[in-house]
């Protein structure tokens, strides 16, 4: 797949689903705040999209078919499943089914695209036979799997020893990696990543850092290249990584400045609605033409155009230009750069810019 038709292709998600499966004191509402960076309670859906109930604590969430999402990032979709703590082989069967049904969906909006596995962690209680068994059936379609840690914190304070203070993090750690991390290495289908977490109900704490390493684990983990720049523009939480997968998996773009600015936009949640791409194309050439008076010899063209930037940014015209724009694309319905504009588009385009320019003291119209 080219760089361009994952765009296209891209172009086609509105939301990325995850399926969150782990005990009920897993802390898995917790985490999700944390990932949609809020502290609102979730909306619940039914099948057919019917609001089920207002913002609500986890009561009426454990219907795996049910799906529930954030107001502070609609575009997450995710689903619960109550884990496997009560032992019964119906919860597995109803997971699998889950998977499986998921994947046999046409429309890309209703697969499934990622499980998150949360596990809580205690010494004395390693996994259950039926979260193993999770990891060794066959599962439909190439979902990934991250295996997700709760509740370090929790586990420190179970192994803390007065005598041992500094050593209680290590031993902490050995736990996880040789009764939790070694057995799903061994698995048939093993988890993609391990990710721990700590004191995520501390509001003083640094979860978003720890939220950026569930966030680009996940990314790492999808190899489908569209799959991967939705999941990159939805989320909010780590902004480089919008950046370091624009520059990496870029492979055959060419010399068309129109598809750097298309693909580096893609990779970005603000820009994939209302024609930025268009506005930030008008933004580049009246900075480029004000840049011209700024410019000289002694200065440069980098100085010279963040001056021109620096001076749109603070204007009127910015405005202007955001809602011209947004006016034109959504007359014609065009969305992306990719797609050709008439001959009648490119005349209000060019007026816009040639409307909304900068002025200069010194500057005379040399058109």
């Amino acid at each position: 797949m080219s760089d361009l038709e994952a765009v296209k292709l891209r172009e086609k998600y509105t939301h990325f689903r995850i399926l969150v499966i782990g005990r009920a004191n897993a802390g898995k509402t917790t985490l999700l705040k944390r990932v949609c960076n809020t502290d609102d309670d979730p909306c619940i859906y039914n099948e057919n999209g019917e609001n089920q109930l207002e913002p609500s604590d986890e009561r009426g969430i454990h219907d795996i078919e049910k799906q529930f999402v954030f107001k502070s990032n609609p575009q997450f979709i995710f689903h619960d499943s109550p884990g496997f703590e009560a032992g019964n082989e119906q919860e597995l069967k109803d997971v699998l089914s889950f998977v499986e049904k998921r994947s046999k969906m046409n429309n890309p909006n209703e697969q499934l695209h990622a499980i998150w596995f949360c596990f809580v962690l205690n010494a004395s209680r390693p996994l259950l036979e039926l979260e193993q068994k999770f990891f060794n059936e066959q599962r439909a379609g190439n979902v990934p799997v991250i295996a997700v840690f709760t509740k370090f914190d929790d586990l420190v304070a179970q192994l803390y020893d007065r005598d041992r203070e500094e050593e209680s993090r290590t031993d902490a750690s050995k736990v996880v990696k040789e009764k939790f991390e070694m057995p799903l290495e061994n698995s048939r289908d093993r988890p993609k990543a391990y990710v721990c977490f700590e004191a995520l109900d501390d509001s003083e704490g640094d979860h978003q850092e720890q939220v950026k390493g569930l966030i680009e684990k996940t990314a790492a983990s999808l190899d489908d290249l569209a799959l991967k720049m939705l999941f990159v523009s939805v989320q909010r939480n780590n902004l480089e990584l919008c950046i370091k997968y624009a520059i990496y998996e870029q492979n055959d773009l060419g010399h068309s400045s129109e598809n750097v600015v298309y693909w580096a936009a893609s990779w970005f949640r603000h820009c994939m609605y209302n024609s930025p791409t268009w506005t930030a194309f008008a933004a580049i050439l009246i900075c480029l033409e004000s840049s011209f008076w700024y410019f000289d010899q002694n200065i440069g063209f980098q100085p010279a155009f963040e001056q021109a930037w620096k001076t749109f940014a603070h204007s009127d015209a910015k405005k202007r230009v955001e809602q011209d724009i947004s006016t034109l694309i959504m007359a014609r319905a065009t969305t992306s750069l990719n797609q050709k504009l008439t001959e009648q588009q490119k005349v209000t385009f060019f007026n816009i810019i040639l409307q909304n320019r900068l002025e200069h003291p010194d500057a005379q119209d040399i058109f």
